[in-house]
């Protein structure tokens, strides 16, 4: 009968009223909405190697902070030791009193220049330098005489270089200098303005004045050429216009 007439099955107010709620309590005529819980305050807690200060002896906590103070410690002496070693692999580098490479590191430098040159396609050239004079002053006057006069033809020198030419004291009064250039005519012309720039200045020693004479050899950097031999083939090259 209940069909016929389209009756429905009546629940009780208290099912309805279950009904109207979700799990947890909440009422499903806010649209379902969760309320946000409230926040909640954390706080680090201290703790040695992950344990409550309290559990761990004193003993234990103050060899642990030795041991932290020592690893600082060994740190600090490694940055040292590395600051130091830098140092003096610069120091082998260079002449220990003169603005300019030692031998070693000539050649080293310029076997890098050649390689350089070949990439660029640009002529290079090694030009051998001898200061006369030099070594006569250190016979009549000492060591420091000649120490002094080799300070003074650098300070000739090195103002007219580029940063990219490499300056090397090979002995006594011989310096070398290997440069890249835009042309081939340009070493040639750079050594003589350095020659002429040594023989302008004079050097004064207890009272007397002496002047440096210049002798140049060069020899063309090519890209089969080696550091030493190269070397050797610009002092040739200045024994010979001695000999001429």
């Amino acid at each position: 009968m209940s069909e016929e007439f389209g009756t429905a099955t009546i629940l009780p107010a208290t099912a309805i009223k279950a009904l109207d709620r979700h799990s947890d309590g909440r009422s499903s005529r806010d649209g379902g909405q969760s309320h946000p819980k409230p926040f909640q305050h954390f706080q680090d807690e201290p703790s040695v190697l992950g344990q409550d200060p309290g559990q761990v002896p004193v003993s234990v906590q103050e060899g642990i902070a030795r041991l932290v103070t020592e690893i600082d410690q060994l740190h600090e002496k490694l940055d040292r030791a590395h600051r130091q070693e830098d140092f003096l692999k610069a120091q082998l580098d260079h002449h220990p009193f003169l603005p300019c490479l030692n031998r070693r590191a000539f050649l080293s430098g310029v076997t890098r220049l050649i390689e350089a040159a070949k990439r660029s396609a640009l002529p290079a050239a090694l030009v051998y330098l001898q200061m006369s004079g030099i070594d006569r002053l250190r016979v009549l006057y000492g060591l420091q005489a000649s120490d002094a006069a080799l300070r003074h033809v650098l300070a000739a020198i090195t103002p007219n270089l580029r940063q990219t030419d490499l300056l090397g004291h090979m002995d006594g009064g011989d310096f070398a200098l290997a440069m890249i250039v835009s042309a081939d005519d340009l070493a040639a012309d750079k050594a003589r303005h350095l020659a002429e720039s040594v023989a302008r200045s004079s050097f004064a020693w207890e009272g007397l004045t002496f002047q440096f004479h210049v002798k140049i050899g060069l020899a063309p950097i090519g890209p089969d050429s080696g550091a030493q031999q190269l070397l050797e083939d610009a002092n040739a090259a200045m024994i010979g216009k001695i000999k001429q």
